[in-house]
């Protein structure tokens, strides 16, 4: 589900979402403020913490998990696809060697 954390889109899983709500209640809810930049899916595109002010680690390594986890879903999504392709291919070849 896409959420809006420091007015930015984010591509986060249900317990990702509640693990943000938990870390702005410890920390603030400015501590993502210009942590991290995402693209308009949501996606977390680079994470740059501030050089002006101290981000807690705690919060740097979730965003990076974040992003980790963003991309094993989208891998996990295309290994999907690339098995229900194959799973066709193999019924059409079904389908030709009956008709041979």
């Amino acid at each position: 589900m896409i959420k809006a954390v420091a007015n930015k889109k984010l591509d986060l899983s249900d317990d990702e979402h509640q693990y943000v709500l938990d870390l702005q209640n410890l920390f603030g809810k400015e501590v993502f403020n210009g942590l991290f930049i995402s693209d308009d899916n949501g996606v977390i595109q680079s994470v740059t913490p501030s050089l002006e002010r101290s981000t807690p680690m705690a919060v740097v390594f979730f965003t990076l998990n974040i992003m980790m986890n963003q991309r094993l879903r989208d891998i996990d999504s295309f290994s999907k696809k690339l098995n229900d392709i194959s799973l066709r291919i193999d019924d059409i070849e079904g389908v030709l060697n009956e008709q041979v």
